[in-house]
């Protein structure tokens, strides 16, 4: 799973939203920091969120 080009996709995606908003001064403390968790966007728990939604609109304009 882990090993396949879209969840590289996604993860990559999902952490330009993080570091965007992180950038734009967004409250991303609900979300694990790419930097000391490099997949923890992946996890499970923030398939339905905020930021992977953003990501997934970014990833289908792409």
């Amino acid at each position: 799973y882990n090993n396949s080009p879209s969840f590289n996709w996604t993860l990559n995606f999902r952490n330009q939203v993080h570091g965007d908003w992180v950038a734009a001064g967004k409250d991303v403390s609900a979300y694990p920091d790419p930097a000391s968790d490099p997949q923890g966007l992946m996890d499970t728990k923030f398939d339905d969120s905020e930021l992977a939604m953003e990501a997934d609109r970014l990833v289908q304009s792409f």
